[in-house]
């Protein structure tokens, strides 16, 4: 289990990476907007090294975690109120990170729609072209 101090700099760092993930999250968003899909994949790979940062900082911060609430029970009134205003920023962190992967899964949904959409038009429209070569005159 760490010290409180190192648990608020975990926490810190957390929330930053909250953030480098909502920025590539903004981008994934553009990208879909602008119809630039071959632009994803590296968007993506940057936010699963990021995603990794994010698991290997919970690790640390669940065993400290599960005891908050005796931990923070005996902080001092100054690390408390530090502790509280980190807990603050992170969650705001990650509700703006959650918005912002909804908003890309939506618009992701939607690409792979229309996508499956238009392959079925071209499908039906093949066939059909095909039925009509295919008829004897």
């Amino acid at each position: 289990m760490s010290t409180p101090e190192e648990f608020l700099q975990d926490l810190a760092r957390q929330t930053e990476r909250y953030r480098a993930m909502t920025a590539l999250g903004e981008e994934m968003v553009t990208l879909l907007l602008e119809d630039r899909l071959n632009d994803l994949p590296p968007v993506m790979d940057r936010k699963g090294v990021i995603m990794k940062e994010i698991q290997e900082i919970e690790a640390r911060l669940a065993p400290t975690r599960r005891e908050w609430s005796m931990i923070r029970s005996k902080l001092s009134p100054e690390v408390d109120r530090r502790a509280s205003q980190v807990l603050l920023e992170a969650r705001a962190a990650l509700e703006a990170l959650v918005a912002v992967e909804n908003r890309a899964a939506a618009l992701l949904e939607r690409t792979r729609s229309a996508a499956s959409s238009d392959l079925d038009s071209l499908l039906k429209r093949r066939r059909s072209d095909d039925a009509y070569k295919d008829k004897p005159s």
